[in-house]
């Protein structure tokens, strides 16, 4: 099955669970009874496009080795409400790499988070869905986000901690920008040069 990501926005229901340990995040799927699929995330916050290493276990239920999951943003706050609906998630920030799951339900793949706003000026592109700063998201995972968004013992589906995502990669700074000083420093240098062979050959001619 293919755990593909189209989050529209998403609403509060479940408890959150799970502990922010130093390493990693594990939240088990909340409401469906023999469920045990869980997340393992970094603890937040977040950097935009940086991808996180997200470890996935207990899909093995009606899921069999060689299926893939779809891992896909949702709107949290910070006690880790849960969304219920897939309206309550964002669909364009859809995992685009194909995760594989292994023998016994597990994955282990990265995930590029998205900063996302639901307000904008008219023309620009909006979500209906708030992931940044100041705004909580989880990561939901299972094989049918549309159809089975809130999983079931047979698919089950697990939600990662709520995790804020704060600020944008640092831009590498251009080998043009630094090369620059260095450049402007070798001309005030040869300037240098010039104007003492001009100063000794006026000396030796007077």
């Amino acid at each position: 099955m293919l755990i593909r990501g189209k989050a529209k926005k998403f609403a509060a229901t479940a408890g959150a669970c799970g502990t922010a340990a130093a390493m990693a995040v594990l939240m088990p799927l909340s409401g469906v009874a023999g469920a045990t699929a869980m997340l393992s995330t970094p603890p937040g916050p977040w950097v935009e496009s940086t991808p996180v290493l997200v470890t996935g276990s207990g899909f093995e239920n009606g899921v069999t080795t060689g299926d893939t999951i779809t891992l896909v943003e949702c709107e949290s706050n910070a006690s880790g409400t849960l969304p219920t609906t897939f309206d309550q998630c964002d669909g364009t920030t859809e995992n685009p790499n194909t995760i594989i799951l292994k023998a016994a339900g597990t994955f282990s793949d990265e995930y590029s988070p998205q900063q996302l706003t639901s307000i904008g000026a008219p023309g620009e592109q909006k979500s209906n869905i708030d992931c940044d700063a100041t705004h909580y998201c989880v990561l939901w995972a299972g094989a049918d986000p549309v159809n089975n968004f809130s999983g079931t013992t047979a698919q089950p589906i697990a939600f990662s901690q709520p995790f804020l995502i704060n600020g944008t990669p640092p831009t590498p700074e251009s080998p043009a920008t630094i090369a620059l000083p260095i450049a402007a420093a070798g001309v005030a240098g040869g300037t240098g040069f010039l104007i003492f062979r001009r100063r000794r050959y006026h000396s030796h001619a007077a």
